[in-house]
């Protein structure tokens, strides 16, 4: 599930934050899917920070294609190694407790992630500093989905 509050062009402050359950191995018909894990959190984080900052190119650009191709190489070399000097750790309040985010920054924007009980917390946002930022639980329950 992701909350997001801010600008969606990416022109403004946004952050989005998506939660990530542990889910075990499934099979729907045919279909097998397999277990959660920290990267299902890590890789969406990161995506979702590199579309705040893509550099705008042409549709077909081939430099567009080599760029995402550069990036997401390096976001997924980066999800398997937490301790590259690209990630630092911030202390965030969840829920009135702090705890350890792994953050990365690109430009003006950032991507975050911690692992919970029930899976993992991924964060993102532009122009807005993740430093100082408290996340609180609000059950399903209880969320009121928005009119556009």
């Amino acid at each position: 599930m992701g909350l997001g509050h801010g600008d969606a062009a990416h022109l403004g402050p946004r952050v989005i934050v998506t939660t990530v359950p542990r889910l075990p191995e499934t099979r729907i018909g045919e279909a097998r899917y397999g277990p959660t894990v920290a990267d299902d959190a890590i890789g969406w984080a990161q995506q979702s920070m590199l579309h705040a900052v893509a550099p705008e190119f042409p549709p077909d650009s081939p430099d567009r294609q080599e760029w995402w191709r550069y990036q997401l190489e390096l976001a997924g070399w980066l999800s398997g190694n937490l301790d590259a000097e690209d990630w630092t750790t911030v202390s965030l309040s969840v829920d009135g407790w702090a705890l350890p985010f792994r953050l990365r920054r690109h430009g003006p924007a950032w991507a975050a992630f911690t692992e919970i009980d029930t899976g993992w917390i991924a964060m993102d946002g532009i122009y807005l500093e993740a430093t100082g930022l408290a996340l609180e639980t609000v059950r399903v329950a209880d969320y009121l989905p928005m009119t556009v």
